[in-house]
This record gives C-alpha cells, structure tokens and sequence, in this order.
C-alpha cells in the first residue's frame, strides 16, 4: 500500500501540508479497513482539513483524479467494511 502512494508522492513533488495530511489520513484507513470508499473522502475526517473533501484539499482535478486512481487501486469495501467502518464512528 504505501508504495503505491509514495507514487503518488513522487508524481506529486510539491504537495501542501494539507494535501500530506489527507494522504496520511487515507493510508491510516486503508490499513485498518483494507479500502475506502470514494464517497468517504467528502466526510469527516477528510473534510476537517477542508469543508469540501478532496476536492478541497486537491483543487487542481487532475491531482485529484490521480489520487482517486489511487484509492482505486484496492479492493473495493463490501457493505460489511461500510458497516464496521460506521460502527466505529
């Protein structure tokens, strides 16, 4: 997982402090969940660090879509993840 990301990194070599702290808050789930669902990224925690989500954080659409490819690159979440995640909430 986190090479993919560090990727990302590479790829994306003046990323904002903002923009760090999303992609650490991303690996953070994906290591306790296994994936994220994109709808996620426009709900809290995502959205403390802009009321927008990733678009916020990502204004340019092209980071944003390469971020996404990203995230998609894991399995999908089950409805079961979707409800353990929201148990834990």
């Amino acid at each position: 997982m986190r090479a993919r990301f560090e990727q990302f990194v590479a790829a994306h070599p003046a990323l904002t402090a903002k923009q760090t702290r999303l992609l650490n808050l991303l690996q953070n789930h994906i290591a306790k969940y296994g994936a994220i669902e994109i709808e996620r990224l426009y709900e809290d925690p995502f959205t403390m660090l802009h009321v927008n989500g990733i678009d916020g954080v990502f204004p340019r659409e092209e980071d944003a879509d390469a971020l996404i490819q990203v995230i998609q690159s894991f399995s999908p979440p089950s409805d079961i993840c979707r409800d353990t995640e929201q148990q834990s909430i």
